[in-house]
C-alpha cells in the first residue's frame, strides 16, 4: 500500500518510519512548512512552557538552551518531541486544549511564576483565556508560522496522475484545504477517486469534501495512534 503524508516534514518523517515498519510505501508531500518568525522571549520569571504542538517545542528548543523548565504538552507526540529535545520535566495532557488546561490547573501553582505559551501565528482556541481565569500569568509568544505550499511536487503529481496513491492522510483542516486547492490547480482532482482519505476528525473530513474520494474514514480519536490504526485497518481490508 502506498500512502501520502501531508503533515509538515518533521512530523511526516516520524510517521513515515512507523508506516514503513508496517510494510507500507510512503510519499511525503507537506502541505505546510513550519517557519520560525519570532525571537526568543525573555524567560525571567517563567516557571513552565506550554506547547500545543510538536512544532512549538521544536521552535523553542532551537533557540533556547534552557532544558530545566517544565513542559506542559497537549499530547504524547508533543511530549515525546520535548523529551527528544532534552527536556526532562515533561507533562502530557494526552488530549486537547481543554485537557491541557485541566492538567496545568492540577499540576502548576499559579504563584510559582508565569507560563510561557509557545504559539503559531495562526493559533486558535481560548487556552490562554481559560488559564488566566484560573489565576495564571500567561506570556503568549508567537514563534512560528505554518506556510501553505504553493504547488504539488513533480513526484506527487506523477503519483496522483498515475493513480498510484492508495491512501492519503490529513491531520488538520488546513492541510486538507491546501491539498484540495493544489490538486485542483494541477488539474488532477478527478484522480482522487482512486484514493482513500484518512482524516483526524470530522472537521478535517469536511475540509476535504470538495473532492470525490474512493473512501473517507475518520479516526475514532484525534491523535496519531488512532490514525495509525486506521491505516492498519485499510491495509488489512485490502488483503481480504
Amino acid at each position: 500500500m502506498r500512502l501520502m503524508l501531508t503533515r509538515p516534514r518533521a512530523d511526516s518523517e516520524r510517521l513515515a518510519t512507523e508506516l514503513r515498519a508496517r510494510g507500507n510505501e510512503v510519499v511525503i508531500e507537506p502541505m505546510l512548512e513550519i517557519v520560525p518568525v519570532g525571537p526568543l522571549p525573555p524567560l525571567d520569571g517563567v516557571a513552565a512552557v506550554v506547547v500545543t504542538s510538536s512544532n512549538g517545542i521544536r521552535t523553542f528548543a532551537a533557540v533556547s538552551e534552557r532544558r530545566d523548565l517544565t513542559i506542559y504538552a497537549v499530547g504524547d507526540a508533543t511530549a515525546l518531541t520535548a523529551r527528544e529535545a532534552g527536556f526532562t520535566k515533561v507533562e502530557s495532557a494526552q488530549g486537547d486544549a481543554a485537557a491541557l488546561g485541566a492538567l496545568i490547573a492540577a499540576r502548576a501553582d499559579p504563584a510559582a511564576g508565569a507560563l510561557l505559551h509557545i504559539q503559531g501565528r495562526d493559533v486558535t482556541g481560548n487556552l490562554d483565556d481559560s488559564l488566566i481565569a484560573r489565576g495564571y500569568s500567561i506570556r503568549p509568544a508567537v514563534m512560528y508560522e505554518a506556510r501553505a505550499a504553493d504547488k504539488l511536487s513533480m513526484e506527487a503529481r506523477e503519483f496522483i496522475a498515475g493513480r498510484q496513491i492508495d491512501v492519503i492522510l490529513f491531520f488538520s483542516p488546513r492541510t486538507a484545504r491546501t491539498f484540495v486547492r493544489l490538486v485542483t490547480e494541477a488539474g488532477l482532482a478527478d484522480r482522487c477517486e482512486a484514493m482513500i482519505a484518512l482524516c483526524l476528525s470530522a472537521a478535517v473530513a469536511k475540509a476535504g469534501s470538495a473532492l470525490i474520494w474512493g473512501g473517507v474514514h475518520i479516526a475514532v480519536a484525534p491523535d496519531r495512534v488512532a490514525m495509525l490504526q486506521l491505516c492498519d485497518a485499510v491495509q488489512e481490508s485490502g488483503r481480504t
